[in-house]
């Protein structure tokens, strides 16, 4: 080996060592960060203030430090220490930092940390302090925003207004200002005050028609109208909706999550449109089996029999090789068996009765999980019981155990099972003799196949009598 190379291989070497050596230093910055943010979160600030401080020492000049610097200041807040400290240890950061381009958002940080502890002048102090010394960095903007949601939540209706009017008005051509603006008002949202919350997105959408942000401005206006009980202009938000913005990437989700919305609000007229909506315009999308399934679930709850089994032969044709066939025809019928559950039908021509109708075509027509089919089974055993027909409800749950000894439920399952031989035994549908070897030999499976559930000691003791 000649001398020339041996240097150069000493340095190699030396590297591997030194990188080596930081990154065991950087792991162990890591860990003790972890373990101080474990402290502050349960309010432990002696603790913390110690290992944070640890941190800034042994760790100077890397993001560790720059973190624990912050976070040491927001201890200090936080245990009501006293200003000068506080600010000691902030012109430590803001000195010692002063070239780290995460500067201004670990100053905004603190501010976030001076609203949860309530104390929004200090949060104010801290925002304008990015928006004074930073006013060209990417998080000026934000800490503008801030300052508008630091206002909201203090009630201050004065300082709110011009935090307001200072970021339409200073950040007018930022190319994050709708982006801003959709979170001051998800703040109102947050707040309960919808006149405020519309106000701030109907000027989003009328001056960033085009923007990604405006298309959520226009979700957030659909949602204060529907938590305010404006139906009229509900109807007329969800139209723009559904036709403004039809060319936006996304708007297919939003409309999902707007009918979704609607139908937990149980408007079930709007929510049928929506689903028409997405169902006609992106008919060769892979959720259309979804929407079908949507609308389905929304004509059940309107008493549209005729309609649910339309669609329903519909999805079956359309979808007849998909493997979300079964998932979603599961879907229906459980949509059935919940309303009946909500409504306490009762009598044969019932919600039971139709849940039993559309869970039964999964199993006569469909290639569907063991799984899936468990679930079928204990959904219509359930149904069967409601309905009164024990015999029936005995019979599916021995199917659960049968399709998927795995399955979460089975052990519940053949527990049941045997319960309703005997409430046949006890109803006369069957002798008691005959009741009473079925219901034995439905324990001892149970005991065989599930010797460790719930309802194993009980049975043990039973079956000792």
């Amino acid at each position: 080996m000649s001398a020339k190379r041996i240097p150069f291989i000493f340095l190699i070497l030396l590297s591997l060592v030194f990188a080596g050596a930081v990154n065991r230093a950087l792991a162990d910055a890591a860990g003790l960060m972890k373990q101080a943010d474990r402290l502050y979160d349960g309010h432990s600030y002696c603790q913390t203030e110690q290992l944070y401080r640890t941190i800034v020492e042994n760790y100077p000049n890397t993001d560790y430090a720059l973190a624990a610097q912050r976070k040491l200041v927001c201890v200090l807040i936080g245990g009501e220490k006293p200003s000068e400290q506080v600010d000691a240890e902030f012109n430590k950061l803001v000195t010692d930092f002063a070239n780290n381009e995460q500067l201004p958002a670990q100053i905004d940080k603190i501010g976030f940390n001076c609203r949860g502890f309530g104390k929004y002048q200090k949060a104010k102090y801290y925002y304008n302090y990015v928006i004074e010394n930073f006013p060209d960095n990417p998080q000026a903007i934000f800490s503008q925003k801030d300052l508008v949601k630091t206002a909201i939540e203090a009630e201050d209706a004065t300082a709110e207004q011009q935090a307001l009017d200072e970021l339409k008005s200073k950040f007018a051509n930022h190319p994050d200002l709708p982006k801003s603006l959709c979170s001051v008002g998800d703040g109102y949202i947050k707040k309960g005050e919808y006149d405020k919350a519309n106000g701030l997105n109907e000027y989003i959408v009328s001056n960033f028609p085009k923007n990604t942000y405006a298309l959520r401005a226009q979700k957030n206006l659909i949602k204060c109208y529907i938590a305010s009980g404006d139906d009229e202009k509900t109807n007329a938000a969800v139209l723009k909706l559904a036709n403004a913005f039809i060319d936006f990437p996304g708007q297919w989700k939003v409309v999902k999550r707007i009918a979704d919305m609607l139908c937990d609000k149980r408007k079930f007229e709007t929510a049928t449109g929506m689903y028409q909506h997405l169902i006609e315009t992106y008919p060769d999308d892979t959720d259309l089996i979804n929407w079908r399934k949507g609308l389905a679930i929304v004509k059940i709850n309107m008493g549209d029999d005729a309609g649910v089994q339309k669609i329903l032969k519909q999805i079956i044709t359309d979808f007849n090789d998909s493997p979300q066939l079964p998932k979603a025809v599961f879907q229906i019928g459980e949509e059935y068996y919940h309303k009946a559950l909500k409504d306490g039908n009762t009598g044969a021509n019932n919600c039971f009765s139709k849940a039993l109708i559309v869970l039964k075509r999964i199993i006569d027509e469909m290639s569907a999980s063991a799984e899936r089919r468990a679930t079928v089974y204990f959904v219509s055993a359930v149904c069967y019981d409601k309905l009164g027909d024990y015999a029936k409800a005995a019979e599916h749950y021995e199917k659960v155990v049968e399709t998927c000894p795995d399955y979460e439920f089975a052990w519940n399952a053949q527990f049941m099972a045997a319960r309703y031989y005997e409430k046949l035994g006890r109803s006369g549908d069957i002798s008691k003799s005959e009741a009473k070897t079925k219901s034995t030999a439905a324990y001892r499976k149970l005991l065989a196949k599930y010797p460790n559930c719930k309802a194993a000691r009980g049975v043990r003791i039973k079956l000792s009598k």
